[in-house]
Parts: C-alpha cells; structure tokens; sequence
C-alpha cells in the first residue's frame, strides 16, 4: 500500500496555493480554515506555557530550591501569570472542567485551610507566603494536567500512521523535564564535588548538598528521578535505552554521595514497588535495569567518593565514567537477555544468581580469615584506621581488649621509620557523649607483639567504641585477633564492616551521630505534637512551627522545620489541611491503582503511570522524616509528575454536564482565572519590590543616611505591610531620632511601630524584647516588664535573653528606689533570683549573671553576700569595674558602721 504524503510535506506551486486560498476563502471551508487558525492559537498558548513551566523545573533547584524570599516571589510571579494564559487557553479550548479527580479538590480544601488559618496565624507575612505558595502549587498542577492532555507536536496532527508514535507527548515531555532538571543538578553536584566550580554549601563534609545546598532534599530529587527514570526508559528505543541507563547511574551515584540515610533506606522498597508497579511484561526488564545500575553506581561511588575526599579529580572523573560505560555494556547484555526465550531466562538468571552469590560469600570468608592491615598513605585518608562499634556492653564490668600487633612495611621504611600506631576505646553514652577509657601509643616492630589492656566499663554506658589508628606516614601494620574479653565472655572482633565499606560511609551508618538525628526526629514529632494539642482545629498559619517551637521544647535545639511535613501542615492548617494532604497522597494512589488495573488501558499509559507515580509515592514517603516543600522547586516537581498522571486519568469521577453548560463554565472559568491571576501578580509584584525596599533602607542605615533610610522603610511598609521585620528596623532608627529631640509625636511613633512589629508576630523573640523594652521606657514599668518576662518564656534557653530581662529588671528597680517606690523595688529584684533558678534548670551559665547578683542582693540590703559575688567577678568580665567599685564602695561602708 502506497504511503500517503502528509499535509505538510505537500509542495504546491505558487498558482495551486492560489486557487486553494480561494477555494476555502468562503462558506465551510472559511469556517474550518478560521477553527484551524484558532486551535494554532491555543496550541502556542499551551506551548508558551510549557516553556515557561519548564524554566521553573529545570531552574528552580539551581536558586537553592526557591527557599528564600526573593526567589520565592520571582517563582509566584511566573506561576500566577502562567494563571492568565491558563484562563484564555481554557476560554480558547471551551473547557470549563476546574476538578476532574478527588486529588484536586483535596488541594483546593488544603489551600482553604491555609486560608483560615491565616486569621489565627502567630506569622503573618510567613502565613501569607504558606498561601501564595500552595496556590502556585495548584495552578501548576491545573496546567500541567492540561499540557499532558492536550499537547501535541503541530507537524504530526495530520499524519494518518505511526499514531503511537506522538500518543501521550505531553505526558512524556513533563516526566522528560522533571528528569533533565535532575540529571542536570547531578552533573552539577558532580561537578563541584570534583572541584570544577564552587557554589556555598553545595559541598559540605564530603557530601553532595547539591546547588539546593541541603543534602536530604538533593538525594530526594535524584532518588526520585532514578525511580522515574528506570520506568521510563522502557518506552524508548533501544539505543536511547542504554545512554538512559548510563544516565540512571549517574543519577543514583548521586544519591549514594549525599549520605542521606532516609534516602537509602527508603529505595530498596521503592524499588520494589517499581518492579511490582510495573506492569506485567516489564517487570523482569525493571528489575534487570534495577541491578544494570545498582552494581556500577555502588562500586564507583565508594571509590569516587575516596577520590573526592583526597582531592584526585581525574581519576574520580574517570570512574564515573567507567560507571557508565558499565551500565552501557550490562544494558546492551540486558537487551539481548530479554528477547530470548522464557526457559533460557530461567537458566541464565539461576547461574547468575549462584555466581554473584558465590562471588559474594567467597570475598565475605576472604576478609574475614585475612589479617587486619592499617596501611597509612597520606593521599588516602580513609585508610589510615579501623573502628568498630559494640552494641551489647555490659556496665560495670571489667573488660580486656588483647590482640597481636607487627610492622610489616618493607625493610627500609622499617629500619628508618618506627611504626607509630594507637589504640582507642570509647564509652558512648545515651545523651550523647563519651567517655575515652583507653587512649594508648606504642610503636609496632616486625616482630609480632601480643597486647592486651584491661579498662571498666560505666554505669551508665550504652556502647563501646574501638578504634586502631596508623599514625606513621608509609608504615604498615597487620592487627590479628583481636578480642574483647570478660571473665566468662569472649567476642572476636573482624571489623568486617570498616574494612569491607570506606570511611565516609561507615560513618555514615554506624557513628555515635547517628542515634542523636534519629532520636531528635522522635523528639521534633513529640514536640510537634504538643503543639497540635494546643491547636488541633485551625493550627497557627504557615512558619508557625518556628515561631513557637521553642516555648514547647524540654531540650535545646535549633530546627526552623518539623522534619515531618504532615505534622507540619498539621501544625500550619490545623486538621482540615491534615486530612487533606494525606488526602493528595491517597487518592493519587487510588486514581492510579485503578487507571493501572483497568483493561482498556494500553501499555504506553500504564508504564507512564508508573514513571509518573513512584517519584510521587517517594516524595510522599520521604515528606514523613523531612521538610521539603519549604523549598518550592520540590512542591513544582512534585505537581508536575502529579499533572501527568491525573492527565492520562481515564475514570469519569464527575458528571458531565451539557455542552452549552460547558462552554458557559469555560467563559466563567476563563476570566476568573484572568481576573485572579492578574490581581496576584500585581500583589506578589508589590511584595517583590517591597522586599527591594526594605534591602535598600539596609544599605541607607550602614552609610548613616537615615532620612533616605526612613523613606524606603514607608515604601517597603506601604508594598509589604505583614512584614514584621520593616516596622521593627524603623523603630529602631526613628528611636535614634527620638532620643535627641525628645519630641513626644517622634515617640509615641516610635511605641506604634514596635507594637505593630509585635502584633504581626507576637512569638517572636526579638520584637517581644523591642517592645518590652519600648513600654519600660517611654509609657509603663509594669507593662514592659511584663512582656520582659514572656519572652524568658518563649525561649526558656537563651541565655541572652536572660541576661537581657535580669538587668533590665535591675535597672528598673534602681529607678524605683531612686522614686521611694521600696515595695515594688523589692518584688523585682526577687524576680531576679527566680531566673537565675531557671537558668540553673536548664543548665545555662553567664560570669555577668555574677555581678548581676551581686547588684541584687546589694540593693536589698544584703551587702556580705553581694560581696561575694562580686569578688567573683573576674578581669575579662564586661561587668569588673563596676563590680570592684561597688565592692569597694561596700567594704568602706561596712568598716565604717563597724568603727
């Protein structure tokens, strides 16, 4: 059968395309000539946004996930145009449908109690910023949805053949743009791992931070474009297949090097679910691309990750790329595995299996009957010692550690060099610290020496660590049989795992740190849920949890995020917003679960399903134990994947309404998406140039231009009027102002501003203190030293607060003694004594808090015992001076009444 030539590849001469242009210049032909300019139109429109939504995808990590301000509001913005395009393309399309699965309802009823939630909310500016947040959310999930069902290639529409060919593309180019903007942040993170640029923080402790400069949230995007990324390759062509592979390894090296534990505990079920996901004829081929890049990226990446520690960038390069051309080889034996028959398979994978496990067990005996070597080589840091961990002590017991130590580097090197070496033992105990029980140097000869060193164990000890260590440059030392005794126990000790795993992730897994963040996550949840106790309903707005953790802590920590976003949202919009963000994760789970099982299903979407879903379930998963939709590129990322799935939904969840309905909805749907993205874009372009403002009235402050600094400070209130910060900087500088002129207009502003700083976050420490101090000053004692005392109580563990709040209450009560007021003077100063027992409670410690008790007791007439305390003020303290005068002046008066 001939092929049949495509409208676009049709060559008409000039006269012919005349006599067509009058042919459909009138009657049906002017009428579908004009429908098929119209659709154009649209298709431009949906490729407009396209481009712009994937600048954010493919951009947005590179600016640290869109965490701070300005980025935030630079992103809001383009999504809240995007809104606007989105609005004419609906009217253009005549498609008034806003909700086509529970999923999107559950994030319109997630933004709804972020909204009430606003009214209640400790943060206001944080609370507004939460909103606009999960709003741009949303409309990328409304466009993206879009894009994946409607948009196609304009040149392909009239093709009669190869329909499968462009089926789905736009469900293939949103999962194609979330797995270029990984692929492009892995060979970034590389990069500078390898030293090729430096970006801050994006390196850190030998581990990939990624430009998002925070390691949990990189190993997430690059966890969940590996998973993505494994079932999408099924559905190219062969040879694209394998560069895919190639690039799935670089992929999950990166997660390897990011060190994040949650990340590595979480893939092997993942990976798991992807094969079971999968459907049925892809399994195998899953599964087999699973190892094809398992097995390369965990041996390079414990070499590369030695090379990037000692700073050998060529050769960390080059085992990267050997990485890859591995995976490549695997790849192209996978694809000529797959297309034999059944009961081959069967055979080749036992023979396989027996071999790798053979292989496994015989390198396990090989290390385990092999001697201990500590090789020091200064280009290799990881090399240098052994460390192994002993869960099961028993305290207060006498334990012996006895082993054989030899010198066994070449002649020269032991003749001209002794062999220094140590031997370290370590009890841990559970709050965190350790106690060095044995700290022992020697020097190691050829001949071979039998030690052995006695040491007790604590009460209260948790575990043992010990550690070999080769302090001499070039020596080598064999250590056997090492055992850790009792007098009715013995315990050989392999180091099986130091020697068969490197330094950093050994670390990683089995240091002392580890129990400190998985007990801090438990105490962050238990703490997280006392606040939800005091605020189950509504919750306290976005970045609540910052603004009042600290009042709700019993140990001192610093954690601006919960670390669990369910209890954060929780937290942020009370159970309303609870239920439906879980509501997200489990009906995208349902429409996939039943799109996957329906049979009209064709193979293309259920695999597509699959590459959309499993990121989404991991997001999800990993959301349990971190923050990440406080960075916006997360929550994009994630809502795009999210939009190409609900795009190839087949499930009819609502009842269609008639056409001319529908094309009423679409008017109605258009312009309010026109109207609302148009007054969100000015807002967000307001804030945008107030945050502007407020940095300029910075830059005015440092070069002493107060009066220009003023001026911008208005500007910044009048764009930005919920942030607390503008008020609180401008109190500062008119107060200046005020106390040279005194003008009472200048300080009752001066009140107002530290007020309003106040009202907008009530918990915050910093403007709790501005306005206490403000009221003590210009209106009431008693006032402002009630807002003194709230913010010992917000953050019961600082000690500058305290500090702060005592002398101010000194200085209070020397002004009323110096009015008569002896009464109230007293109940003051005996305040002081009830913060000193505070900080006492919470272990807090201050030299000043000497000559602040010292002044105290002086000004209730205890003068013997404010003596002793100032006689402990010291040379270095900020208080000595006035402390010796005082003192002196004491000692005089005492003598005297003596005399």
């Amino acid at each position: 059968m001939p092929k049949k030539k495509s409208f676009y590849n049709k060559k008409l001469k000039n006269s012919e395309l005349k006599n067509t242009h009058k042919e459909h210049s009138s009657g049906p032909y002017k009428i579908a000539n004009h429908r098929r300019s119209f659709d154009q139109i649209s298709h431009y429109f949906l490729l407009f946004m396209l481009i712009i939504l994937s600048l954010l995808i493919l951009i947005g990590p590179f600016f640290r996930g869109l965490f701070f301000p300005r980025e935030l509001l630079v992103a809001n913005g383009l999504v809240f145009f995007l809104l606007i395009l989105w609005g004419i393309y609906r009217i253009m399309i005549k498609q008034g449908a806003l909700f086509s699965s529970p999923l999107e309802i559950c994030l319109a009823l997630l933004i709804l109690a972020y909204l009430v939630s606003f009214f209640m909310a400790v943060d206001k500016r944080d609370a507004l910023a939460e909103i606009l947040k999960y709003l741009s959310y949303f409309i990328v999930l409304l466009i993206a949805t879009d894009i994946g069902r409607y948009f196609r290639w304009q040149w392909r529409r009239n093709e009669s053949e190869g329909q499968e060919h462009w089926q789905y593309e736009g469900v293939k180019i949103l999962i194609y743009i979330t797995l270029i903007s990984s692929v492009l942040l892995s060979f970034a993170s590389i990069a500078i791992a390898v030293g090729l640029f430096n970006i801050p923080d994006a390196y850190v402790g030998y581990r990939i931070a990624s430009p998002i400069v925070y390691a949990n949230t990189a190993a997430l995007y690059f966890m969940a474009a590996y998973l993505s990324l494994i079932a999408f390759i099924p559905i190219l062509k062969r040879l694209a297949r394998l560069f895919h592979l190639g690039l799935a390894t670089i992929l999950l090296i990166t997660v390897i090097l990011t060190y994040s534990r949650g990340a590595w505990l979480l893939l092997p079920p993942l990976c798991l679910l992807l094969i079971i996901a999968s459907q049925q004829g892809e399994r195998l081929r899953a599964a087999l691309y699973l190892f094809a890049t398992g097995l390369p990226a965990v041996i390079f990446a414990f070499y590369a990750d030695s090379m990037f520690r000692s700073e050998n960038l060529f050769q960390a390069c080059m085992a990267i790329f050997f990485a890859f051309l591995l995976t490549l080889l695997l790849g192209l034996l996978i694809e000529k595995f797959i297309i034999l028959d059944k009961k081959v398979h069967k055979k080749i994978l036992i023979t396989a299996t027996s071999a790798v496990g053979i292989l496994i067990i015989s390198v396990l005996i090989y290390l385990l009957l092999m001697p201990i070597v500590l090789l020091h080589d200064e280009g290799k840091t990881n090399a240098n010692k052994l460390h192994q961990v002993i869960e099961t002590v028993i305290p207060s017991e006498n334990y012996r550690l006895e082993y054989t130590v030899t010198n066994i580097a070449d002649q020269q090197i032991a003749t001209e060099r002794e062999a220094k070496w140590r031997v370290k033992v370590k009890a841990g105990f559970p709050d965190y610290t350790y106690l060095d029980l044995v700290d022992q140097e020697d020097f190691a000869s050829q001949s071979s020496q039998k030690q052995s060193i006695s040491f007790s164990t604590p009460e209260d000890i948790k575990r043992l660590e010990i550690e070999f260590v080769s302090e001499t440059p070039g020596a080598k030392i064999e250590i056997e049989s090492v055992i850790l005794a009792t007098e009715t126990t013995k315990k050989t000790l392999r180091f099986l795992a130091y020697r068969f795993i490197p330094e950093n992730f050994y670390n990683r897994i089995y240091s002392f740190s580890r129990d400190i963040n998985m007990d801090r996550r438990f105490e962050l949840f238990s703490d997280a849920i006392k606040v939800i106790k005091d605020y189950p309903l509504f919750g306290i707005g976005g970045g609540g949890w910052d603004a009042v953790y600290k009042s709700y802590i019993d140990n001192d920590y610093n954690s601006r995020q919960v670390h669990n976003q369910f209890l954060q949202v929780w937290i942020e919009s009370g159970i309303l917003g609870f239920l439906a963000f879980i509501g997200i994760w489990v009906s995208f789970s349902v429409v996939f679960i039943k799109n996957r099982l329906q049979t009209q299903t064709d193979n293309l979407s259920k695999q597509l399903w699959v590459a959309s879903f499993i990121p989404v379930i991991a997001i999800g998963l990993h959301s349990i134990i971190d923050w990440h939709f406080a960075m916006a590129s997360v929550g994009y990322y994630l809502f795009v994947l999210i939009g190409a799935g609900l795009s190839m939904n087949q499930l009819k969840w609502f009842n269609p309404s008639d056409p001319h309905k529908h094309h009423n909805k679409a008017n109605l749907l258009g312009l309010v998406s026109i109207f609302a993205g148009l007054c969100l874009f000015v807002f967000v372009l307001s804030l945008f140039f107030g945050l502007h403002a407020a940095w300029r009235s910075q830059e005015f402050v440092e070069e002493r231009n107060y009066k220009a600094a003023i001026k911008e400070f208005e500007k910044a209130i009048s764009l930005d009027p919920l942030r607390a910060e503008n008020y609180y900087n401008m109190s500062v500088i008119i107060e200046e102002q005020a106390i040279q002129t005194r003008n009472p207009e200048t300080i009752q502003q001066v009140i107002a501003l530290a007020q309003k700083a106040y009202e907008l976050e009530p918990f915050n420490l910093r403007y709790v203190l501005r306005y206490g101090q403000i009221l003590l000053q210009y209106v009431d004692l008693e006032q402002g030293l009630a807002y003194l005392d709230l913010a010992s109580e917000l953050n019961p563990f600082s000690l500058e607060t305290y500090i702060f709040v005592v002398f101010s209450k000194i200085n209070a009560a020397e002004h009323l003694i110096s009015n008569g007021a002896y009464a109230e003077a007293e109940g003051i100063l005996l305040d002081i004594f009830a913060l000193e027992k505070a900080m006492d409670n919470h272990h807090l410690f201050s030299r000043d808090m000497y000559f602040a008790l010292g002044r105290a007791n002086e000004l209730l007439g205890n003068y013997e015992t404010a003596i002793d305390y100032y006689e402990q003020v010291e040379v270095d303290d900020n208080y000595y001076n006035f402390a010796t005068e005082y003192m002196d002046s004491l000692k005089e008066n005492l003598q005297t009444n003596t005399d």
